[in-house]
């Protein structure tokens, strides 16, 4: 019986260890993740000059007092298999493996700009994008609009949707168990409208019918 406990308080140790060490790795990824982002508003700023102020619209003092905001992941579309579905179900059928971070560059209470950290193949981060000075304050004024707009929907279900080539970025979010998606800029070409409020399934119908009319075999 004794050596029955032991056993069991053996393994009940190695499980909680576990548990502690995948924990602590995920803090460390985001750790990662945050310094990286931080180095890459650290570039923006230094990148600054008098063109793309003009350019911009943001004085480097503005661009100087900035800071980052929540990250969200990015994910993009797999945009073959979603071409080649006989049906169309849920969107996290059709999403690639997460390797994407968009971080919003938040100055006086506005989004000005963003910044994306990526996943290499050695499993570090390093940064990707920077800059969105247009599409970040498109993207911040959709999520502001969707959680202002309805209670129900979680901010820790927002997201990044790419659909890759056809270059469509979405606002992703759930409530009550259903994907929803939020074109970010207006398509005519697959009518997309921007901040129009879509089912994951109405969106992925509009992208398999582009896809179906683009060559998926030019590099995105």
């Amino acid at each position: 019986m004794k050596k029955n406990i032991l056993a069991l308080s053996i393994v009940a140790i190695f499980a909680l260890l576990t548990i502690w060490l995948m924990a602590q790795q995920k803090d460390d990824n985001q750790a990662d993740r945050d310094k990286v982002a931080a180095a890459g508003l650290q570039k923006l700023i230094e990148l600054s000059d008098p063109q793309t102020e003009k350019m911009t619209g943001i004085s480097a003092e503005r661009l100087k007092s900035a800071s980052l905001g929540t990250a969200v992941q990015l994910n993009y579309v797999n945009s073959n298999s979603l071409k080649n579905a006989d049906s169309v179900s849920g969107i996290n059928a059709f999403l690639l493996e997460n390797k994407e971070y968009y971080y919003p560059v938040e100055a006086g209470g506005t989004t000005i700009a963003s910044i994306e950290v990526v996943k290499t193949k050695e499993n570090k981060w390093e940064t990707g994008q920077i800059g969105g000075f247009k599409t970040a304050p498109a993207v911040s004024a959709i999520i502001n609009q969707v959680l202002k707009s309805d209670s129900a929907v979680s901010k820790n279900t927002i997201r990044l949707i790419h659909s890759g080539q056809l270059g469509i970025l979405f606002v992703g979010f759930e409530k009550a168990g259903q994907q929803f998606l939020s074109p970010v800029f207006t398509r005519t070409e697959g009518d997309f409208r921007a901040g129009e409020i879509l089912t994951d399934k109405m969106a992925l119908e509009r992208l398999r019918g582009l896809y179906q009319k683009t060559n998926l075999d030019l590099p995105d």
